[in-house]
């Protein structure tokens, strides 16, 4: 963890939790109220100073519930109160030039200047740790240096601004590597604690940190440098934490730092005794009960991620269950799609370990899928949860009913109540709508409280129960793939008991290879080997059903690196002898057994069965800027509508833009779009559909859209990577096909990466006619695709066989004497999300 801001005047509050959000929101509401009064006085000097000063304190608390929240919109807003608390950027141009001179016999004027200088330069640091963006780290740099020179040598704030100027040159030179800064960090880290005195209490701590976190991350020079820097780093934190009291929330913080030091130290020089000491810290931290909530979830991921934890029962079950309660009250309804996302990515692999752990204590299959279901796809359930129907319970209780309606509409949905942002930039105290999201927020949770007085709602927002779990199997097996450095194993789900089946020949390693090659035919055998054939096996699904039989349904989970490996497709298509899944079962995918459940309570209120569709909504995008011809798709698009035509949609439209889009979405029952597709290897939010505008139907908007009122059917995203994840350190649930599902679709048909154009309308033409066969079920969809690709990876088996591909060589030890394929399995990308 990077070094901390020192801030000044910061109340320093020694307990954590809603409480304290609430008594910062109402010391927040009245800053800003002073603010804005005296902004409307006439800009005496006295006036002048006390509106400067309520700025800052405005400033002060919204910067303090970022650190706790995380919400983005209360740092924007401490920045806007910080700059407005600057005393030149007030005063009318004639008043500055004296302002300066108002208090010269003691500096208090030089020295006040210097404190907001120093406070608007951490933010602007937070800022730039979060978004990255350089001239806010450059413009945070320079006022923390005018901060110092600005401050009296016998000023007792000096040091703590030396040491925010340290931290600042740090986060540059970590992003940038300009050894300079480097080296003007540690200096100015030195000076800092130099200077503080014993008397400084809280501060000395945060400064010892920042110094060690600079000398920890300086490795440059030999072994024997850097050896010796980390050497000092774990001097400076020990010193700091014999220093700091108990109760203080950074120690949590000085031991997550620690841990990690001792963990550098262990993976340098495979000493056993840094192993367990850096144990020992993260756990530590991640039970320490005054630290900040992220830094407690930091410590437990990489706690839970350490080699042979899985042999400390005792202490990896109070990190199983401590870091399942912290994953979960992190998810604030109050947060927006993008905060709430950032704040899940620190949780990242924590699901998939507790499991883990879980199973190799014995806890059971059940406990250990409940834990994973706990600690991922945690963005998505908290969506889902939000937008409940409780429709049933409007006669009965008409009041609770509306209050919950109109609370839930404040928080979900990309419409913000209070405004414009746009508007919003240009207002100097302008009104704080996360301020308000929180206020929503306690109204919600007062409402749901109210809702589980109700026998139908009394699990309202709870997480799954068992027998709610062997009920959402009742249609075909679920079967959720857990891989960590600990274990990997199948938790499945059946009608009548949930276990569990370790796969010895998976491993992280073997993970890694095949992800450079997702779609050879190389990596569809090892999925077979390793993942696939052992489940079915374990479901008694060995061969395809006899006598002509259906098929059986099958949902699919992969988590964590498996995410994005085709899974429906494993098997050794070319030796023709069904030892495919494809040949087996038919395969779903789902972001998680909460999203299953939901979405059949979704079914079971609107009906399983479809009758005619309205409506269809057709998109051709083959020409955005910058972006290749696609030359097939308006044939797709035209071949669609002739679909539509045919399975009886009485209305078939066309779209050209997000707007328009997002609109027609409320009204239609199939959604079809055929054009490019982009996912973002930074965001996964910002993943889009791109029109031939070049305005991008974004990941966050559909988040941010609720359909739930009246759902869609079906979306068809014949784009590329439509169900990829690119970025491996984001949360495994977020896509485009999951944004759609989401936001309210039943089914949606996506793809896994690029798909080739021609291909798409030949898949396409299939689904649709295959789709019209039958009366418009969710069972016809899952059917429908599955022919589809089914007829396509036929057509492909026999071209390669045809083409020599597939001939078999030897007598007793039959192999294929060309395994991979001479043109790519164009078939395999295609998927389906839904119930």
């Amino acid at each position: 963890m990077a070094g901390e801001i020192e801030k000044e005047q910061v109340p320093r509050f020694g307990f954590s939790g809603d409480v304290v959000e609430l008594v910062l929101d109402i010391g927040i509401s009245l800053a800003r109220a002073k603010a804005r009064i005296l902004a409307s006085l006439i800009p005496q000097r006295l006036d002048l100073a006390r509106r400067c000063y309520w700025s800052d304190v405005a400033g002060i608390l919204l910067n303090e519930m970022y650190l706790r929240t995380g919400a983005i919109q209360d740092l924007d807003m401490a920045i806007r109160y910080a700059r407005s608390a600057m005393p030149d950027r007030v005063l009318p141009p004639s008043q500055r030039a004296s302002s300066a001179t108002t208090f010269p016999q003691n500096g208090q004027y030089r020295d006040e200047n210097a404190e907001n200088q120093n406070n608007l330069a951490c933010y602007l640091g937070h800022r730039y740790l979060r978004l990255g963006a350089r001239d806010d780290i450059d413009e945070a740099i320079s006022l923390a240096h005018q901060a110092v020179k600005n401050t009296p040598q016998d000023s007792e704030f000096l040091a703590g601004r030396m040491n925010n100027l340290a931290t600042l040159l740090g986060d540059r030179y970590s992003a940038m590597g300009n050894a300079e800064d480097s080296d003007h960090a540690v200096r100015w880290a030195r000076e800092s604690v130099e200077a503080s005195s014993s008397n400084d209490g809280d501060a000395l701590p945060v400064r010892l940190n920042n110094l060690s976190a600079l000398l920890g991350e300086e490795r440059r020079g030999n072994s024997h440098r850097v050896l010796s820097r980390t050497d000092e780093a774990i001097s400076c934190l020990v010193r700091a934490l014999e220093t700091a009291p108990e109760s203080n929330c950074h120690t949590g913080t000085l031991l997550y730092n620690l841990a990690r030091l001792h963990q550098v130290k262990f993976r340098d020089f495979h000493d056993e005794k840094n192993l367990e000491r850096a144990r020992q810290c993260f756990f530590a931290a991640l039970t320490q009960k005054w630290a900040f909530m992220n830094t407690r979830i930091l410590a437990g991921r990489v706690f839970l991620s350490l080699p042979g934890i899985i042999h400390e029962a005792d202490r990896a079950m109070v990190a199983v269950r401590t870091c399942a309660r912290l994953v979960s009250a992190s998810m604030k309804y109050s947060l927006k799609t993008k905060d709430k996302q950032r704040v899940l990515s620190q949780a990242l692999g924590i699901g998939s370990d507790s499991a883990a752990v879980a199973l190799h204590v014995g806890m059971g299959a059940f406990y250990a899928m409940a834990l994973l279901e706990t600690g991922r796809a945690v963005l998505s359930n908290s969506l889902l949860n939000l937008r409940i129907d409780i429709s049933s319970l409007s006669e009965s209780d008409p009041q609770l009913t509306k209050d919950f309606s109109r609370t839930r509409g404040l928080l979900d949905g990309s419409r913000d109540p209070l405004g414009s942002s746009r508007i919003l930039e240009n207002l100097q105290y302008p009104v704080d709508s996360q301020l308000s999201r929180r206020a929503y927020e306690r109204t919600l949770i007062s409402s749901i409280e109210e809702l589980r007085g109700h026998p139908m709602f009394h699990r309202i927002l709870g997480h799954p129960t068992e027998a709610e779990m062997l009920d959402v199997a009742k249609h075909g097996p679920v079967v959720a793939v857990n891989a960590t450095a600990h274990r990997c194993d199948a938790l499945i789900i059946q009608p009548d008991g949930i276990s569990s089946l370790e796969l010895p020949s998976l491993t992280l390693h073997s993970i890694r290879a095949h992800r450079r090659d997702t779609q050879s035919v190389e990596t569809l055998g090892w999925l077979w080997e390793t993942i696939v054939s052992p489940v079915l096996d374990r479901l008694g699904y060995d061969a395809p059903p006899a006598g002509g039989q259906a098929l059986p349904h099958t949902w699919w989970i992969p988590t964590g690196p498996l995410v994005g490996f085709p899974l429906h497709a494993a098997g050794y298509h070319l030796r023709r002898n069904s030892e495919t899944a494809m040949d087996r079962v038919i395969s779903s995918y789902t972001l998680s057994v909460n999203a299953l459940i939901r979405i059949r309570q979704q079914r079971q209120h609107h009906g399983s069965a479809v009758g005619k569709p309205e409506k269809a909504i057709i998109v051709s995008a083959p020409s955005p800027p910058g972006h290749q011809f696609l030359r097939h798709a308006r044939d797709e698009t035209v071949a669609v509508g002739q679909a539509c035509e045919s399975i009886g949609v009485s209305q078939v439209q066309s779209a050209f833009n997000p707007f328009d889009t997002l609109d027609a979405l409320k009204s239609c029952s199939i959604f079809h779009f055929a054009g490019h597709g982009r996912t973002d290897k930074q965001d996964p939010l910002g993943g889009s559909l791109i029109f031939d505008d070049g305005d991008e139907l974004s990941v966050d908007q559909l988040l941010e859209t609720t359909l739930n009122s009246n759902p869609p059917f079906l979306a068809y995203l014949s784009a590329c990577g439509t169900g990829r994840i690119e970025n491996e350190g984001a949360t495994d649930e977020i896509h485009l096909a999951s944004a759609f599902q989401l936001s309210g679709f039943r089914h949606i048909i996506a793809t896994l990466w690029e798909v080739d154009d021609e291909l798409c309308v030949t898949m396409a033409k299939r689904f649709y006619e295959a789709l019209g066969r039958e009366p418009l079920t969710d069972v016809s969809v899952r059917v429908a695709l599955h022919e589809a690709v089914k007829a396509l990876r036929d057509q492909w088996v026999q071209a390669e066989v045809d083409a020599g591909g597939g001939q078999i060589r030897g007598d007793r030890n039959p192999m294929l004497v060309q395994e991979s394929s001479r043109s790519k399995a164009l078939w395999v990308p295609y998927v389906h999300f839904g119930a």
